[in-house]
């Protein structure tokens, strides 16, 4: 696999955003999906005006068996009261490499190995740390810009890649 296209890098000012955390191992994923109901249950009874499509934002990366931590939400326009399940979080302000990827969420993990590759050959670090073993992100986010309603079939969807950088 290559990439689809060059990633670009972007500066990001801190954005606000409603979440509702989720750990989860890779079998135990469906916990993600099941949360996304209860995020847009939440937002609409809060009559809460998302400024992004859905989004996961990874804190912790897993495998099969350790947990991910996970944000699921949808940014806002300003800084705004949430409650019930909802949580507020902001997006770091810094630099970004983002890269739109076209296809099944499942090649996303073909596509990071690409990614780093491609940011080491342009001297770009990831601002991530070790916790006990596994990466720890401070900003990495996959934002799904195609809405499942609107297209089932998830070989065509458009995923937005958004990585915090130490520059």
């Amino acid at each position: 696999m290559e990439l689809q296209e060059t990633p670009e890098v972007i500066k990001r000012d801190e954005q606000w955003s409603a979440i509702i955390p989720v750990e989860a191992s890779l079998n135990e994923w469906d916990k993600t999906i099941q949360a996304i109901p209860r995020l847009i249950s939440e937002v609409q009874n809060q009559g809460i005006h998302p400024a992004s499509p859905l989004f996961y934002r990874y804190r912790r990366m897993g495998d099969q068996h350790a947990p991910f931590a996970l944000e699921i939400g949808f940014a806002l326009e300003d800084k705004t009261h949430v409650e019930g399940e909802l949580l507020l979080s902001a997006m770091e302000p810094g630099t970004y490499v983002t890269y739109l990827h076209r296809g099944h969420p499942d090649q996303l993990f073909e596509v990071d190995p690409l990614i780093r590759e491609w940011a080491a050959n342009e001297g770009i670090e990831f601002s991530i740390t070790d916790e006990n073993g596994y990466e720890a992100w401070t900003g990495r986010y996959e934002f799904f810009l195609t809405n499942p309603d609107d297209e089932p079939d998830p070989n065509n969807w458009e995923i937005k890649l958004a990585w915090l950088t130490t520059g």
